[in-house]
């Protein structure tokens, strides 16, 4: 009995250690396995990418440096390696461009609203330039210049919220940026143009309540304070700022581009803020007779309009304004509100 216990024993115990063997080698497999994980796939990318797109240098032709201010000057590049810049308060430039002459640009309020001719290129040389980047900052900006861009320092108005209005008066590609620098990028650049001259006239401060300055700068100010609202729109102060825009247009005072910037933004107070949609719809037509047909203020205007109008209901009539912006205004095809247009009329829109 005592052997044939001893050798049952034995098996079981000769079983129990292969048992653990096959295991180990199942769990481990049959080379050394290498333990040291990746703990840093999930660290943020350290590298910032900026959207900008420069001309190289020779390429640029007629381009324009560094305003620093609203009311400053900007001084037109000649084709050259090094472009030229203009910095800091009383604005220098550099050794390599010291022969261009600054040149002060008329007043934005003072301009009509129809742009300025596109510069034309020197004889033989080719703008590759895809893009147009309008910078919007503040005094506590410490970007450097960058070739290619038009970079403007306000003295009032936060950046964000004139990136916010420029928006809907002139819709660019895309905008992004803080309360320190913002920016807008254009692909067509009568857009960019039309943009950059406007920035004057909103360069003012946000205003919480009505007072006894201009009309259109407080109706401007207000707006930025309701756009500072988010959510919790308070609509007497919406009305209130429609007032104030209703008032610096009947005063007589404005010239055609406020004016017509009045009667946007009217207008886009009444569709997004308490969705008014007929009051947007009288103040985009209003818009689109100030500025008049042909030019890029009156296409605005027609794609506010059929926005509204849409919203609203009157799917008919807003596709006759998307169609009226595709047959008139193709000759801005980069525009984005040709390219919205279209993409609206194939959508069924």
């Amino acid at each position: 009995m005592v052997p044939s216990f001893l050798s049952r024993r034995a098996a079981y115990l000769a079983f129990r250690v292969g048992g653990i063997l096959l295991i180990s080698q199942a769990l481990t497999g049959c080379s050394n396995v290498d333990w040291n994980w990746d703990t840093t796939w999930w660290d943020p990318p350290r590298r910032t990418v900026r959207p900008i797109r420069p001309t190289p240098p020779e390429s640029h032709t007629g381009e324009f440096a560094y305003a620093p201010r609203t009311s400053g000057q900007y001084v037109p590049q000649a084709v050259a390696s090094t472009p030229a810049s203009v910095q800091g308060e009383g604005g220098s430039i550099p050794a390599s461009s010291a022969q261009a002459t600054p040149v002060t640009p008329p007043s934005p309020l003072a301009q009509p609203v129809t742009p300025s001719p596109m510069p034309q290129p020197a004889a033989g040389v080719v703008s590759t330039q895809a893009f147009y980047q309008l910078y919007l900052a503040s005094s506590d900006a410490t970007e450097q210049p960058v070739p290619g861009t038009a970079r403007i320092i306000l003295s009032r108005a936060r950046p964000r919220s004139l990136a916010a209005v420029l928006e809907s008066l002139y819709p660019p590609m895309g905008r992004s940026g803080s309360d320190v620098e913002s920016y807008l990028i254009y692909e067509q650049r009568e857009e960019f143009d039309a943009a950059r001259a406007m920035v004057g006239a909103l360069d003012v401060p946000l205003v919480e309540k009505a007072g006894n300055g201009d009309a259109f700068e407080t109706g401007v100010g207000m707006y930025y304070s309701i756009l500072a609202q988010d959510a919790s729109v308070d609509k007497a102060l919406v009305r209130e700022c429609q007032a104030r825009f209703d008032e610096a247009r009947q005063s007589g005072r404005l010239d055609r581009s406020r004016n017509w910037a009045a009667a946007i933004l009217k207008g886009r107070l009444a569709s997004e803020f308490t969705y008014e949609y007929p009051v947007a719809v009288a103040a985009f037509d209003e818009a689109g007779k100030i500025a008049g047909e042909g030019t890029l203020e009156h296409m605005v205007a027609l794609w506010w309009g059929a926005d509204a109008l849409r919203m609203e209901g009157g799917r008919a009539a807003a596709r006759r304004n998307l169609e009226k912006i595709t047959q008139t205004y193709g000759k801005w095809p980069l525009s984005q509100v040709v390219r919205r247009a279209k993409a609206a009329l194939v959508g069924g829109k």
